[in-house]
């Protein structure tokens, strides 16, 4: 293990700063938090179902024979999705 010498404090402290996050990035990272969810329960059905796919990692296409659609349909789903959560978190 490596000694760490007086005169090098100030290049520890500097390269280690703490990464918790203090109360107030908490607090913003909670409200951004709580904005996705508005905006998640927002989503018609289909916007949801279509994100929910997504999410498990199904392409446009599985996604599209999942739901019995096609794939430009579930890309309207997901730009609309994603435009209303964009909206939202901007707002």
């Amino acid at each position: 293990m490596h000694e760490v010498l007086p005169p090098d404090w100030d290049l520890v402290a500097a390269t280690h700063s703490d990464l918790a996050p203090d109360q107030e990035q908490r607090l913003l990272a909670k409200e951004k938090y709580e904005t996705l969810q508005n905006a998640f329960g927002e989503l018609t059905e289909q916007q949801r179902q279509v994100l929910r796919l997504r999410e498990e990692g199904l392409g446009y296409r599985e996604i599209a024979e999942v739901l019995g659609t096609n794939v430009p349909v579930v890309a309207a789903h997901i730009r609309r999705a994603v435009a209303k959560i964009k909206a939202k978190l901007n707002g």
